[in-house]
């Protein structure tokens, strides 16, 4: 008799630890297809972030050879000269 109930007592916690293992797994899994999409949208924001700064890296460069050429056509012009004659 007692061997027949530790048997139902040892099949009732194999029972019970798959059903923790089946609740787990829907857990996990309903985490990770929320995670995912937040995941993906990070991805993207990080990309279009990296693009953005690109284009503002490349802006500000040409915006810097502008002032450069700027300042040397105004060092090479007449009234620079006349100044620094002064």
């Amino acid at each position: 008799m007692t061997q027949l109930r530790e048997r139902e007592r040892e099949r009732g916690r194999e029972g019970e630890e798959e059903r923790r293992g089946a609740r787990l797994s829907r857990a996990s899994r309903s985490i990770m297809e929320q995670f995912n999409p937040c995941l993906r949208n990070f991805v993207a924001m990080g990309k279009s972030y990296e693009k953005a700064l690109s284009s503002v890296t490349f802006a500000a460069k040409g915006y810097f050879e502008a002032l450069v050429r700027m300042g040397e056509m105004a060092s090479e012009s007449q009234g620079s000269k006349d100044l620094g004659e002064s």
